[in-house]
């Protein structure tokens, strides 16, 4: 990268210090003047987010910058971050939440473009995908000779020979056990590799790695790069990621999943299982000492994840369940865990009696991903840690997490001291961003709020109903759940369909898939539900099918519905989290620094999910619609809550006709 891209800065300056100072007056330039001349509105919203992010940028700040729906906050980040990028000689690394957002920023009409064109930036900007999206030619080329091979496999391969890409996304209909059988993968031994270099994920490696202004990516690729770099460096291996000048986090409130799932240690027994079968695919070349070790894997991974099975305790609604960690499983754990050891032994000798083989290379990439399987064995045992730990039978994997993780993330995002910036338009929960600033462990970071540039006092309105209280038994009972479905359907109906309507939970989307199965008079509506088709299909028929219903527990973020298709959404129950060993950790480390677990935890999860529910209804600034509430809480506990996330100055009415009548007829 050059190091003379401040040659390229749309302004001159003299000093560090006075850049900051000719940034702001070069976006006072664009926002009041160039951008309104091209057609553009003026939002001081924006503006005042942009000057914010700015002074983040020059002063080297962690901050939450927080605009609400329509406000334009890609613009805001992206005008410093590439000056900033151009100071420094380095890239500032984008990273979003979700594919639809790369493509926004990234695509040949998209924001970056588009700015780029405006004001003759000559951006160069460039996307890193996941490297598990793309071929590895080693192994397709030894699938060739494979015996047995499925017709998927054969369409596979064959266009693994004529590819030149070797992305993923250009052939349909891969299912991911199948695609994971030639894709690259992190544990390859790739600097022995004849191919160093040359392959598709090498080519699209060093494309991104030479950006000078911008690099976007995944939330999932930057933390796979946050908590790797060190390992890959320590052997000599680059990261994922090259050295950048700071990061912006856009849907900055969805960055926890991917950020504890790469520090966190997965044990499944497939891979115990996949590992296996890959080490003995050179069975013949082995002495028998490291054979008799792998059948000592195979049968103490069976021991384990059979009591590991039996020890997790079922939960009806929550993806993760607790864990009985009893003496019987940390016995078979540490059983495994010597097993595994002894067997990298035996690995580690084999590799002396191949050296400069393909299979040394084979036999270390062994090690490292029976390494991997180790890590989280020995955490699991080091009760002096205290893991955090919980089982997610979707997948059949163990999680096992260190106690201190938001600490620990806190402490790598910061570490370098670059600017570190988190965009959403819902980051704070009831006024404050404490819940978010103690999930990330970024406790002094600086946080700034303004509204969206929308008219919602006069956009929307909020229907409040009196309801039957939900903390008593009568109301969990099927009359109840039945009552409460038909005023929602009543409501739906009034509103001529046009409904999106949020769940909390999948048991929610059953009774309500089974009421109206059973129900004796046909709802005049369709209803598009969740989990009936693929997600985008769904969002795609809602849109086109005005009258429509959508329902389900996955859509409270990601729609994008504007215009008539949507004028109502109801919230049927509020989206508290589900009690699970990792929210409980969360409370616990609240409680242990003396905050009120359920305020710091609990409330701000539901509100940010709250408010991005509420976020769907309106869109463009011709949008109008009725937002319901239909749960307040027992005895009405949570009303205030509910009132506080509304949009400010939303009328609020507890006759649904009354709402109804404030919204025009064609909205």
């Amino acid at each position: 990268m050059s190091m003379l891209r401040w040659l390229d800065m749309p302004f001159r300056y003299t000093t560090i210090t006075d850049f900051e100072q000719k940034l702001n007056d070069w976006l006072s330039n664009v926002y009041y003047e160039i951008l309104p001349a091209a057609g553009f509105e003026t939002r001081e919203e924006q503006i005042y987010t942009a000057y914010r992010i700015a002074q983040a940028f020059c002063r080297r700040q962690v901050l939450f910058a927080e605009a609400g729906s329509g406000t334009g906050k890609t613009f805001a980040y992206l005008l410093s971050a590439v000056c900033y990028a151009r100071l420094i000689g380095k890239p500032v690394i984008l990273s979003s939440a979700n594919a639809a957002l790369q493509q926004q920023l990234v695509g040949p009409q998209g924001d970056i473009a588009t700015l780029s064109q405006l004001l003759n930036l000559d951006i160069d900007a460039r996307l890193a995908k996941d490297a598990g999206n793309y071929l590895c030619q080693l192994k397709a080329e030894r699938l060739q000779y494979a015996s047995g091979k499925s017709a998927s496999m054969r369409r596979l391969l064959a266009w693994a020979k004529q590819t030149e890409l070797g992305d993923r996304s250009e052939i349909a209909n891969v299912g991911d056990g199948l695609w994971q059988q030639v894709a690259w993968h992190n544990t390859l031994y790739c600097d022995r590799c004849r191919r160093r270099g040359y392959c598709q994920a090498a080519a699209t490696r060093k494309h991104y790695l030479e950006a000078r202004d911008f690099i976007i990516c995944s939330h999932d690729v930057f933390f796979a790069h946050l908590w790797s770099s060190g390992e890959r460096l320590a052997e000599k291996r680059l990261p994922l990621l090259p050295n950048f000048a700071a990061v912006v986090f856009d849907e900055g409130h969805l960055v926890e999943q991917p950020a504890l799932r790469h520090l966190g240690s997965p044990l499944r027994q497939q891979s115990v299982t996949d590992v296996i079968a890959d080490i003995l695919l050179y069975r013949n070349h082995y002495r028998t000492a490291l054979l008799l070790c792998l059948e000592g894997i195979e049968i103490a991974a069976q021991e384990f994840f059979t009591t590991l099975a039996a020890s997790a305790i079922p939960h009806p609604e929550a993806s993760k369940w607790a864990v009985d960690i009893n003496p019987i499983l940390l016995a078979q754990a540490q059983a495994l865990s010597a097993w595994i050891a002894k067997t990298n032994d035996n690995i580690t000798i084999e590799t002396q009696l191949h050296i400069g083989t393909d299979l040394e290379r084979n036999l270390n990439t062994y090690i490292q991903r029976l390494d991997s399987l180790l890590a989280g064995l020995l955490l699991l045992c080091a009760e002096d840690q205290q893991p955090v730990i919980w089982w997610e039978p979707a997948g059949d994997v163990l999680w096992i997490l260190p106690r201190q993780f938001s600490t620990l993330l806190g402490q790598e995002l910061t570490s370098k001291h670059l600017p570190v910036i988190f965009t959403s338009a819902t980051l704070q929960a009831n006024g404050s961003f404490t819940g978010l600033q103690h999930l990330l462990g970024l406790p002094q970071a600086l946080h700034t709020q303004v509204g969206t540039s929308f008219d919602l006092a006069n956009q929307v309105c909020a229907y409040l109903p009196q309801l039957v209280d939900q903390s008593n038994e009568a109301a969990n009972t099927t009359d109840s759940f039945a009552h409460r479905v038909e005023h929602c359907l009543d409501i739906v109906q009034a509103n001529g369909g046009r409904t999106l309507v949020l769940l909390r939970a999948p048991s929610e989307l059953k009774q309500w898939q089974a009421y109206l199965q059973q129900r004796p008079t046909p709802f005049p509506y369709r209803i598009l539900w969740e989990g009936s088709q693929d997600r985008s299909w769904l969002l795609e028929q809602y849109k086109q099918d005005i009258p429509s219903v959508l329902v389900g527990t996955d859509f409270w973020e990601g729609v994008d519905v504007p215009g008539a298709a949507l004028s109502l959404v109801v919230v049927f129950s509020l989206p508290y989290p589900w009690d699970d060993p990792l929210l409980r950790a969360k409370k616990h480390a609240a409680e242990q620094a003396g905050l009120d677990p359920v305020a710091t935890v609990d409330v701000p999860a539901m509100l940010i999910k709250l408010r991005q529910g509420f976020g769907r209804l309106i869109r463009l600034a011709s949008d109008r619609g009725i937002l319901a509430v239909l749960d307040l809480g027992p005895h009405g506990r949570d009303k205030h809550l509910v009132l506080e996330a509304l949009p400010p100055g939303a009328k609020v009415y507890t006759d649904f006709n009354q709402a109804l009548a404030q919204i025009p007829p064609e909205s």
